[in-house]
């Protein structure tokens, strides 16, 4: 079976990403700067731990495409729609529907047994949080910094919950608290 699924996922993502971004805030970065880099990270984890390949990269690619129509809130939901009706038509079977859906929903950081898939996935959107530059681009977007510094308080803890392997844990550990000291400074 060829990787074609692999680039049109990928391309359907991109061009959501691309007409949100300019529309929200004036220049393209998310896909870059997040989505692809979940994507890299849950393939690394995906080749580490095992999992299903298909699964694995669909749901990294569209985790977050909820985003694109209607803002943050409750955005897995959304992304769940629509990567529900992309994905039947490059041919995904039920199965692997399903098993993308729960992959997307556990990027919510919630509690409940989650599946090799859903810890991957939410594994690589916690991390990529640390090892990209969304946070300093959401500063530049939220423009308030005390604001900022609030939302970056909570989306530490957040993100660090997502982390469901020790290895990357204690990778992502001394990030988290840099971050922390940081905040802790701004709020003083």
């Amino acid at each position: 079976m060829g990787l074609h699924w692999v680039s049109e996922i990928q391309e359907f993502v991109k061009k959501k990403f691309s007409r949100s971004d300019a529309e929200f805030c004036g220049f393209e970065w998310y896909f870059e700067e997040h989505v692809e880099k979940v994507t890299r990270i849950a393939e690394m984890l995906r080749k580490k731990y095992g999992g299903d390949k298909r699964v694995v990269i669909a749901a990294a690619y569209l985790h977050d495409v909820g985003l694109t129509e209607g803002g943050v809130k409750d955005h897995e939901e959304k992304s769940i729609e629509i990567a529900k009706q992309f994905l039947k038509r490059i041919s995904y079977s039920e199965d692997e529907i399903e098993k993308v859906c729960k992959a997307i929903l556990a990027t919510k950081g919630e509690g409940g047994e989650k599946s090799l898939e859903e810890k991957i996935v939410a594994t690589a959107d916690g991390m990529a949080h640390f090892l990209s530059n969304q946070f300093l681009i959401k500063a530049f977007l939220v423009g308030n910094f005390q604001d900022f510094a609030s939302w970056l308080e909570k989306k530490i803890e957040k993100n660090m919950k997502k982390i469901h392997f020790g290895d990357e844990r204690n990778e992502m550990e001394p990030v988290a608290s840099r971050l922390r000291k940081a905040v802790g400074a701004w709020k003083t």
